[in-house]
């Protein structure tokens, strides 16, 4: 009985190195390190941004900008924005599938509506086209129908304790 086990656990690590040495390397050349964050990242950086206030029912310009280095995100690539259930697309194409140059900066520009008040989330992604999700931004959206705003960090719950235990329930933090 000692014998089968040591061969059991024998035979689990040869696969384990085995499997180690297939798809090691896979992921050593195909991230690199983000000097600022520590971060394992494909691309330099991924940052999504809006142009104007995401007012009720006004169209506003969203760009996904993907930015390559010389050690980072090079060959084909696929961008795409996620829009929360409240917002349409008015013109272009939320997803992009593109061949990034070393040192190239991308855009994935965009036309959107908020249709519905409330708060929101849209994301973008950035990634090589066999993982598009790898890279990616934020944008947290809180649509009026005379104003509205779209920042980077998550709104917080302010106020009095009741007002931060309801805003608590609405799912803000």
């Amino acid at each position: 009985m000692k014998v089968k086990g040591k061969y059991v656990v024998g035979v689990s690590l040869i696969i384990l190195i085995i499997l180690g040495i297939l798809y090691l390397p896979q992921f050593i050349f195909l991230r690199s390190e983000s000097s600022d964050s520590g971060i394992e990242r494909f691309f330099e950086e991924v940052r999504l941004s809006m142009d104007g206030k995401p007012i009720l029912n006004s169209h506003v310009n969203l760009t996904l900008t993907v930015i390559t280095s010389s050690q980072s995100g090079r060959g084909n690539s696929t961008l795409q924005i996620l829009l929360p259930n409240n917002f349409e697309l008015i013109q272009g194409n939320l997803t992009w599938n593109v061949s990034i140059a070393e040192n190239e900066t991308v855009n994935l520009s965009v036309v959107v509506k908020a249709f519905q008040t409330g708060k929101s989330v849209i994301i973008g992604w950035a990634g090589p086209s066999s993982y598009p999700k790898y890279d990616g931004d934020e944008l947290y959206i809180t649509t009026e129908e005379t104003s509205g705003s779209a920042n980077h960090e998550p709104p917080r719950c302010q106020g009095d304790i009741f007002e931060v235990i309801e805003c608590m329930r609405a799912g803000t933090t």
